[in-house]
Formats: structure tokens, sequence, C-alpha cells
């Protein structure tokens, strides 16, 4: 609740307002605890790097993020400072990845934070991809969470990694029947996409995706792959049945 707080008004003010009480009247109510602490007390209990309380409005004498990150030489900046991590094992990407800011990410990326980096949890890895579009968080609208994919791919995020139960990126967008997504993911990958991975329990995007209610663009985009794949096929057998029949002579 904290976070999401903190991220909501990060977002809404870029990084410079001024946290007030108010803000947090409802999470002091739930927790029985003066609002004066919670910010504080939440920055000790998650370790936050200065990076992070920077991302989430809380250091504001250092400026805006790019302000902060700029002061602190050129990029990209060593891992040890754009990839640090708090107390669960999260880097500032990985907070803005979650809560799809692609300005933030933008940033982040361009001082070199990693887009490779997965984020840890108590069951496992989870890819940044995967992360961007299983919590698109109600700060970020639909494109926000468009641009924050097309930022981790084209800074080198794997489109086909996996979390810990077997889930691609295209298993996570299909799940949500998110068409805009699987359409940007097959658009910078092409060829290179996993359409027959499987979950480890034995799912593909296709099945995810009707699952979760039929989508008709997203039904489209997997049927078009498929007639695209038998046509690549065909051409492929026709192929290799001139070369069987060419006599070859050396």
């Amino acid at each position: 609740m904290i976070a999401s707080t903190l991220m909501t008004l990060a977002r809404g003010h870029a990084g410079s307002c001024e946290l007030e009480g108010s803000d947090f009247v409802h999470i002091a109510q739930s927790f029985s605890g003066p609002t004066a602490h919670l910010v504080d007390d939440f920055v000790e209990d998650r370790e936050l790097p200065v990076v992070h309380q920077v991302l989430l409005g809380i250091e504001r004498n250092m400026g805006s993020l790019e302000d902060y990150l700029a002061s602190l030489g050129q990029a990209p900046l060593p891992p040890e400072i754009i990839d640090a991590y708090d107390a669960c094992g999260q880097t500032a990407l990985a907070w803005a990845v979650e809560y799809g800011w692609p300005e933030a990410t933008k940033v982040l990326l361009h001082y070199g934070a990693s887009a490779r980096r997965p984020r840890p949890s108590l069951r496992g890895e989870m890819p940044l991809l995967n992360l961007a579009i299983a919590c698109p968080a109600s700060t970020g609208s639909r494109r926000d969470l468009v641009d924050v994919v097309k930022l981790l791919l084209e800074a080198g995020a794997d489109v086909n990694s996996v979390d810990h139960e077997g889930w691609t990126a295209l298993h996570v967008a299909a799940s949500w029947n998110n068409a805009a997504v699987i359409e940007e993911l097959v658009r910078f990958a092409g060829g290179a996409l996993n359409w027959d991975a499987l979950t480890d329990d034995g799912q593909t995007g296709q099945t995810l995706s009707l699952g979760a209610g039929f989508d008709k663009r997203v039904q489209d985009i997997f049927r078009n792959q498929k007639v695209s794949q038998m046509e690549v096929d065909s051409s492929d057998s026709e192929s290799d049945e001139f070369f069987d029949s060419v006599d070859v002579q050396c």
C-alpha cells in the first residue's frame, strides 16, 4: 500500500512532490500508526538505495531522477549504482517497470540499468518483461505498458526468457488478452518469438488466451501466425523435394 501510494505520487508529480501526512491517512488507519513515520519506516525496512528514494520522490533534495543520475557521471553508470537493489532484491528499474512508468524506465535504461536482470521473489525469478506485462498497475495506461515493453526489448531484454513457472512474455500477454503487447513482441522479435513454448503445466499462449475469454484480435494474431508458419513449412518442403530430385554431378 505504501509503495503504491509513493509511486502514484511520484508519477503524478514527476518525482518533485511534497509528501504529506494526508496522502497516507488511509494506510495509517489500517496499521494504527502515525503518518509521520510511515515513509521513514518504509525506507528503513526496504533498505531503499538513494536511487530508489529519488525515483519514488522520497529524497527530494536530489532533484529529478534524471538530474540525480546525471550528477553521478556520464552514462552508463556502474552497476553497483544503477542496478543497486533494495531488501527485496528489487532494482529501481524493476520498480519503474512494475508500475508501468515509461519515462523513468527510459532514463534508468539510458544510464545503464540492466533490462536482463530479473526481479527475485519468494517463488523464483521473474524477467522484467513478464513483470511489466503481469503488473499493469492502475497508475499507468495501456499505452504506457506497451511503451515500457518496447523500451525493455530495445535495451536487450530476452523476448523468450521464462519465469519460475515457465511463462514467457507471450504467455503473460496472452493470459491478459493484451493484443497490443503481443503485436509489439511480434514486431520486435519476428520469427525469433517462440510461439510453441509451453509453461510448466503444459499451456501455450493461445490456450491461456482462450482461458481468459475469447478475444478476436488476439485469436487473429495466433491464427495468422499459424498460417504464416504453414506457408514457411510448405516452402521448405518443396525446396527439399526439388533438391532431392536433382541429379547432382561433381
